[in-house]
């Protein structure tokens, strides 16, 4: 992948395997995760993809996004003012779901870091009680992906366990499918981030940090 974006020319690389690469004078920067939930695919459990987010330099805006799936050939996508979509369809997020029927996706991994799994414990706590249910696909990208496209209402990070390259497409396609995405303390979420709350509505982002901060 990276020889052929050599080939396209101009642009700025930032991904996991690669780290960060320059071809040219860029135009655009582009953050890439060829393989997000790679402990999935290792295991041969189907819940993987490949993200990328564009965005135009100097301006730092983002223009396009794309998640696939490879095991089941869905395509998720974003243009910047135009909408999110699946396969081409335009999609949304589910918000009138009410918070008790939600169901968020949880990154519990933790890498046996004691601090993170503590972090973790301590915000579960205070969230845990009030679901109905929860999962952990042991993805990122494919979570807030769903959550575009209302099958989740959530994908929630308390300890920084992700990382850009694994969430920046996501949260682009989360955010034109008219969902909300913040950390902990309703800051947009930058490099350095401590953590996700991303959510189908702003409504239901709110309640969560409530309840964390309780």
């Amino acid at each position: 992948m990276l020889k052929r974006l050599e080939e396209i020319g101009n642009l700025e690389v930032i991904s996991e395997e690669a780290g960060h690469v320059v071809f040219g004078s860029p135009e655009y920067r582009i953050t890439l995760d060829p393989l997000d939930g790679s402990s999935n695919y290792i295991r041969g459990i189907p819940l993987f993809a490949v993200s990328m987010e564009v965005r135009s330099v100097p301006a730092n805006e983002p223009a396009m996004a794309v998640i696939y799936e490879p095991m089941c050939g869905r395509m998720f996508s974003a243009e910047r003012g135009e909408g999110a979509f699946l396969d081409g369809s335009k999609i949304h997020t589910n918000r009138e779901r009410r918070f008790a029927e939600c169901l968020f996706d949880m990154d519990l991994h933790t890498a046996a870091d004691q601090t993170k799994f503590l972090k973790f414990v301590e915000m579960f706590r205070k969230f845990g009680p009030s679901l109905k249910s929860f999962r952990s696909l042991g993805s990122c990208a494919i979570p807030l992906a769903y959550t575009a496209y209302g099958r989740l209402d959530g994908f929630l990070d308390f300890s920084r366990n992700s990382r850009m390259v694994d969430i920046a497409a996501g949260l682009m396609i989360l955010r034109e499918a008219g969902g909300t995405a913040t950390d902990i303390h309703g800051k947009s979420i930058e490099d350095g981030y401590d953590s996700v709350i991303a959510c189908s509505s702003e409504e239901i982002n709110r309640k969560i940090r409530k309840l964390l901060s309780d």
